[in-house]
């Protein structure tokens, strides 16, 4: 748990990192949860970054307790071409 909290802090402190829902991103929201379903996991904690470099990392020291971080930088480049 230690590392997906340090990340999670690391994020919400230097980056003003915003949990995601369903309702402000409901594309990432499907995609991971998807994601989630079909490894047998839990759904992680998913947050956006507002910062223009695309980027994402995901955190984790057992799936119950894992972080998704993902710029809107990188959100803006996989929206355009429709991956996401």
């Amino acid at each position: 748990m230690v590392g997906a909290e340090h990340c999670h802090d690391l994020g919400r402190e230097h980056r003003r990192w915003a949990a995601a829902d369903a309702e402000q991103q409901p594309r990432l929201r499907k995609v991971v949860e998807t994601t989630a379903i079909r490894a047998g996991i839990p759904m992680p904690r998913v947050g956006v970054t507002d910062d223009p470099a695309p980027n994402a990392f995901a955190a984790s020291l057992s799936p119950k307790n894992a972080v998704i971080g993902v710029t809107t930088g990188a959100l803006d480049l996989l929206g355009a071409g429709g991956e996401l």
